[in-house]
């Protein structure tokens, strides 16, 4: 049974613990990682001369991704 490098069961069971309240403390901040992402695909894409259009994204996240455009790299 591989268990991502830990040793003992107690030390998978503690990352387990440990990213839950990472993201039950800063879920609003972890749920952003995603759009930073997008935002630095995007960034690389425009430094090149392309234009890059997002499709999918429900409403909330249309809303955060055109509030957010640039702003997390820099660019656009």
């Amino acid at each position: 049974m591989r268990t991502g490098g830990a040793r003992t069961r107690l030390s998978t069971f503690a990352a387990g613990v440990f990213l839950m309240v990472l993201c039950i403390v800063f879920g609003q901040w972890v749920s952003k990682i995603p759009m930073a992402a997008l935002d630095a695909v995007e960034n690389k894409y425009a430094t090149r001369g392309k234009k890059v259009t997002v499709v999918g994204l429900n409403k909330p996240s249309a809303k955060l991704h055109k509030t957010l455009a640039g702003q997390l790299t820099g660019g656009h």
